[in-house]
């Protein structure tokens, strides 16, 4: 028997932008089609949304959860449950499991790394929150029975820091549901959201956090358009920096820039079907996954030299690698909405079907299997 209990602060039954639950529900659905018993230890925004169809356990329920919050949660979660003892606590990060170990379960404990968790943090929340992280990370992976890390770069990283974990850890590249996303019609997209044939669309799907650089893609705009006669980007996602952005936005490029917030997942799909082409700028990732599903539209990438881009984008028939630099980005943007989109739709989504999460999940089972 083996049963897995995943934990990740994420609300299955509100979609959200964002790697690490794109992962989780591929992760679910592949459970489910396997008839593995499994839980999810998640987050609740609104409890009127109902149950998904499994085993759901809350942490929290609120509109807004912070780490701190969820990993409170947590400890509660790990003082009240019995998980039986053939069950495999599957976290997302390092110091998901410590209320786990904290509390002496008696379960195997396995930890995704998705990417630099203490950097972004660092980033994001300062050096207190750094340093208090690193020692909860720093406790979880001394005890921890088995890594998966999403790229060799990350893995590198960790083991680095903990060298006994190369000998309990393996590298398995996150792919995504490719069945998912299908190509969409890309003139039917474009009119069913009413853009005009002329109109050229950029577009970013993610946080809207410091690591992200959103602001270096803006600031390419006035560029693109000294070539390119109409040029707008839109913006789906939210974060810390949004409203330092829209102002960022109004000032270089005002009009060009349309922040979308949050999308379900059926119109960030219409949205890349009908952009014609996709920016990212981040300091660092470990996939991104957001690359893929914008290859898997058909759409080319605008990408800075991050995660596993050069994997996705190895020559310039799918999109551009670039420097981290504003005029970088335009001059790959202007250069790929010259070139043939039909010719580049297709090489992406050629691409794209090399990255099936149908493997990941194959290898992931190998991981379960192991520890049961």
């Amino acid at each position: 028997e083996m049963r897995v209990s995943i934990v990740a602060p994420v609300d299955p039954l509100v979609e959200r932008p964002g790697g690490t639950r794109t992962y989780i529900m591929s992760l679910i659905k592949s459970l489910r089609k396997a008839d593995i018993e499994f839980s999810l230890v998640g987050v609740d925004f609104d409890p009127a949304d109902g149950s998904p169809a499994y085993e759901f356990i809350p942490v929290v329920e609120a509109p807004k959860v912070s780490s701190v919050k969820y990993l409170r949660g947590l400890m509660n979660v790990a003082k009240k449950t019995r998980f039986t003892d053939d069950t495999i606590i599957h976290a997302q990060r390092p110091d998901h499991l410590f209320p786990f170990m904290f509390r002496n379960h008696p379960n195997k404990m396995l930890c995704t790394l998705h990417g630099q968790v203490l950097r972004s943090v660092g980033h994001r929340k300062g050096s207190f929150f750094g340093r208090a992280y690193s020692l909860l990370e720093s406790y979880s992976m001394k005890r921890i029975d088995y890594a998966i890390a999403v790229d060799k770069s990350t893995l590198d990283l960790y083991a680095g820091r903990y060298h006994f974990l190369s000998e309990r850890s393996s590298v398995i590249p996150i792919g995504i549901d490719i069945e998912e996303w299908g190509t969409r019609n890309r003139t039917s997209s474009r009119e069913a959201l009413g853009f005009d044939h002329g109109r050229r669309i950029g577009l970013y799907v993610g946080r809207l956090e410091k690591e992200k650089r959103v602001d270096l893609i803006i600031e390419s705009i006035p560029s693109v358009l000294e070539a390119v006669e109409e040029f707008s980007l839109f913006v789906i996602g939210d974060g810390t920096l949004r409203r330092e952005l829209e102002e960022k936005a109004n000032s270089v490029a005002p009009g060009s820039v349309t922040f979308m917030g949050p999308q379900p997942t059926r119109s960030v799909r219409d949205m890349m079907a009908a952009a014609d082409v996709f920016c990212l700028a981040s300091d660092f990732e470990s996939g991104p996954l957001v690359v893929l599903e914008s290859l898997a539209s058909g759409t080319p990438v605008v990408a800075t030299d991050v995660g596993r881009v050069r994997e996705f984008l190895p020559d310039s028939s799918t999109g551009r690698v670039i420097a981290q630099d504003p005029r970088a980005m335009a001059s790959a943007v202007v250069d790929i909405l010259g070139a043939d989109r039909d010719e580049m739709a297709r090489k992406c989504v050629e691409k794209a079907k090399e990255f099936n999460f149908k493997t990941t999940f194959e290898k992931t089972l190998g991981v379960y299997e192991d520890l049961s």
